[in-house]
């Protein structure tokens, strides 16, 4: 695996923590959020669990669903 793969696997698995814990937030479940994100819960499952790599219009959807802005920031190593 590159180091490349290795820091994708990484970044789904925190954004996977970071939208249960959203999604938790707002008191839904993950059939109720995936709907209000426009997919099925197998793929919010997906999501959540680290195994699905998000595109830039899936992650829209989910500030959307959620009321939320996104806001993504880069940082030196």
């Amino acid at each position: 695996m590159s180091k490349t793969e290795k820091q994708l696997t990484e970044v789904q698995e925190i954004l996977g923590k970071q939208i249960t814990k959203l999604r938790e937030s707002l008191g839904l479940s993950q059939e109720a959020f995936a709907d209000k994100c426009g997919w099925d819960r197998g793929r919010e499952s997906k999501i959540e669990s680290g195994k699905y790599n998000l595109t830039l219009s899936s992650l829209i959807a989910i500030a959307n669903a959620s009321g939320m802005y996104l806001d993504i920031n880069f940082s030196k190593k």
